[in-house]
Formats: structure tokens, C-alpha cells, sequence
């Protein structure tokens, strides 16, 4: 039998996650996590390989069963969890969000899927500050067109994905959100309630959440430049050679360096000839069939 939940918010990457399975769903009382205020309980090996199979297994060599007998060792009713529109490393893929989406539909029945849009440029920047914190060392420029040559950016057109759990969960059940209005003071509380459509959450609630507390900050531009020197001189996750130095800096030097050092804007990173021009062509045509699904003109929002 199917478990039974109040939504599904499947991401997307990027689009504060995070914040809503740490600061958002923990401080509403009718909502549930599997782990309260973790994505997982990562001790329980088990479970968290339930979640791992729905992200990453084809709906042939999906055992619901197992799946399902796992859920029921767990009380929840509610589930946040990016891997439903690919695991981040592995994402690009048509048929992995395909066979997640149906995996899901297999073994849960929500009230709502929640799906969180952002623009695209600024996906793209995170990214790319991610990788850094990874353990990369290249520039932007050369890391986009490494990424554009191997098709490694598709994953972050939304149309399919909205199309894909529109044909498993139908339309109804499928709720677009933008990052922008999520995150925009002036409209966060109405959002919010859009958000949590199906669920009547108190304004009080909402306007007692803090926002100003961030989840998984970035780097600033100047601590970004350090961690490209440093990533040529220690082990880093990149070259699975994680080690002291790395753990010292990431974990632990680099807050403090940010909260000081902090003289100028990442944004700067995206400032080459061509970054307009080639998100323009990957994500344009599809933006405007995303624009006409949620009936919200993207490009007012400066989508590509």
C-alpha cells in the first residue's frame, strides 16, 4: 500500500532546498519529516538506500516492496528531497527523472508535488561554486564550456521535468514555484502559501520563520579565489584525497574569511562576453514553453 503524504517538494537544485528541509518544514506543526530537521538520517542504512533506489534505479529493477516495508518503519508525512529530479553529479538525464518520478508514484500518494524553478544564470554561478568547494580549479569560462560541450547543463531545463510529473502525478497534483517570488520579501508569506497549497499553513507560522539564516552559504569572490590556489596544492574531494587541509579550510577557515574578507560580489564571475548569449541558446526555447505551462512570462524574471 501506498504512503500516504501531504506534498513531495522534489527540489529543484539549487532553489533553497535546504532552507525549506531545515528552517521551513521543521517549524510548521502539521508537518512531519522522515528525520525531522535532516534530509536523512544517514545512520539508518536502509532507509536511506529506499530514497537512493527511487533517485537512481530503472522502474524494471525497482523493488517497491522493499521500498514500502522501509516507509512503514518511519512515521512521516511529507518528503523533501532533490534526488526526485536527478541526483546533482549524475543529473542530466530524460529517463532518470522519468523512472524517479514513476518509482515515487509507485510507492507514495501526495496531496501535492512541488517543483521550485530558478533563473537559470544564477543556477549556473552556484554551480560553478559548488564545483570550487569540490575541489576544481579551473576559471568560469573554462568550466561553462566544458560543461556546454558535454551536455552536462540540460538538466537544468525545466519543461521536461514539469512534463514528466504532469504525465505521472497529473496536472492537478503539480505545483511551480519561482525561487525569485519564494525568496522576495515582499511577496514570501503569499508565496509560501502557494506553496503549501493543499495545506492550510497560519500566516503567524510563516511570519514567524527566520530568513535570515542561511543554508549552505556560498563562497564569497575572494575566498573563491583562495580555494582555486589551494585546490592546486591539497587533497580535495575532486581527486578523493579529502584530508586535513581540506576539512580545515572548508569546514572551518573559510567562514570566518568570508565574514571578513568580503569586498565583492560573486556576480562579477558571470561578467564574460558570451555568458548571455549562451544561456540564451540552451535555455530560451525551453524557458518559453516553461512560461506557458505555469502561465508566468519567465523573462520578466531576466530568465534567459
Amino acid at each position: 500500500m501506498k504512503k500516504k503524504v501531504k506534498f513531495v517538494h522534489i527540489g529543484h537544485h539549487k532553489t533553497g532546498s535546504t532552507f525549506i528541509q531545515q528552517q521551513v518544514i521543521p517549524n510548521l506543526v502539521q508537518f512531519k519529516q522522515p528525520c525531522g530537521k535532516n534530509k536523512l538520517n544517514l545512520t539508518d542504512t536502509d532507509f536511506q538506500k529506499a530514497w537512493i533506489d527511487i533517485c537512481t534505479k530503472t522502474t524494471s529493477n525497482f523493488d517497491k516492496q522493499i521500498v514500502i516495508k522501509n516507509f512503514k518503519r518511519k512515521e512521516f508525512n511529507c518528503i523533501s528531497n532533490e534526488g526526485f529530479v536527478g541526483l546533482l553529479k549524475e543529473s542530466g538525464s530524460g529517463h532518470q527523472v522519468e523512472s524517479a518520478a514513476k518509482n515515487l508514484f509507485s510507492v507514495i500518494d501526495p496531496d501535492d508535488i512541488i517543483l521550485v524553478i530558478r533563473n537559470q544564470k544564477d543556477m549556473v554561478l552556484s554551480l560553478y561554486i559548488d564545483d570550487i568547494e569540490f575541489g576544481y580549479t579551473c576559471g568560469f569560462k573554462k568550466w561553462l564550456d566544458i560543461k556546454v560541450k558535454h551536455n552536462q547543463l540540460d538538466w537544468l531545463k525545466f519543461h521536461n521535468i514539469i512534463k514528466i510529473y504532469t504525465q505521472v502525478f497529473g496536472s492537478q497534483k503539480v505545483n511551480i514555484i519561482l525561487y525569485e517570488d519564494l525568496f522576495n520579501p515582499e511577496i514570501r508569506i503569499e508565496t509560501f502559501k502557494k506553496f503549501f497549497r493543499k495545506n492550510k499553513v497560519l500566516e503567524k507560522e510563516l511570519k514567524e520563520l527566520n530568513f535570515e539564516k542561511k543554508s549552505n552559504p556560498s563562497l564569497n569572490l575572494p575566498a573563491l579565489g583562495v580555494s582555486r590556489i589551494l585546490n592546486h596544492f591539497i587533497g580535495t574531494k575532486a581527486n578523493y584525497a579529502e584530508g586535513f587541509f581540506y576539512r580545515l579550510w572548508y569546514w572551518k577557515l573559510m567562514k570566518t574569511f568570508c565574514k571578513y574578507i568580503n569586498f565583492s560580489s560573486t556576480k562579477k564571475i558571470v561578467q564574460i562576453r558570451e555568458f548571455d548569449s549562451i544561456l540564451n541558446s540552451l535555455f530560451s526555447k525551453d524557458n518559453i514553453k516553461t512560461s506557458k505551462i505555469i502561465k508566468k512570462d519567465l523573462k520578466k524574471y531576466n530568465y534567459p
